[in-house]
């Protein structure tokens, strides 16, 4: 089953994944599946590309944020501070998906960031992400697992509750989960 929102992939190519016999990796999925979501290139830096199919991680975050946001501007530094600690442990990658209003705005605030960006000029594919995932205001993180799948789009309020990432990949329990934690006991207290 495929749940909206749930998957970078629209519908063909999943049946296109699921068909192919070229396809038997995760590795190769995942890395479809970010290329699908994101595009073909991202910004390494200001003035360098890379492949989106040479990005591998267990977890991508995607980092919604605008150099004229005050939030913003108070949360990329903590968010910088975590990423670095939690990529010394973790296959962890962070791809800042800019609501600057300018390439030159862009640049300045990306040129602090050491993570990979979504170019600034692919305003379509900014525009269509922040619909899939439902973003509404900035600062936002959410997070993707290596197969696509949505773990969370409450990526920032868990930075800061998490700041080991000890508890990734944030996914909410499932109601059997939670059922296997209890202790369940009868009127009489057995």
């Amino acid at each position: 089953h495929y749940g909206r929102g749930k998957y970078f992939f629209s519908k063909p190519a999943q049946r296109q994944l699921t068909n192919s016999p070229s396809m038997s990796s995760s590795s190769s999925a995942s890395t479809n599946a970010l290329e699908s979501l994101l595009g073909s290139k991202l910004m390494k830096s200001t003035t360098e590309s890379v492949q989106t199919e040479s990005v591998s991680a267990d977890y991508y975050f995607l980092y919604f944020s605008a150099h004229w946001c005050p939030p913003c501007r108070g949360f990329t530094p903590k968010l910088i501070s975590w990423y670095a600690e939690l990529k010394a442990n973790k296959n962890v990658e962070i791809i800042f998906v800019s609501s600057d209003k300018s390439l030159n705005e862009f640049n300045e605030y990306y040129s602090t960031m050491p993570w990979l960006a979504l170019p600034f000029e692919d305003r379509d594919r900014k525009a269509e992400i922040s619909a899939k995932y439902g973003i509404r205001g900035i600062p936002s993180l959410i997070v993707l697992d290596k197969n696509g799948e949505l773990c969370t789009t409450k990526g920032r309020e868990l930075v800061s509750t998490d700041p080991k990432g000890e508890n990734l990949p944030w996914k909410p329990r499932t109601t059997a989960q939670l059922m296997d934690s209890l202790t369940l006991v009868d009127k009489s207290g057995a």
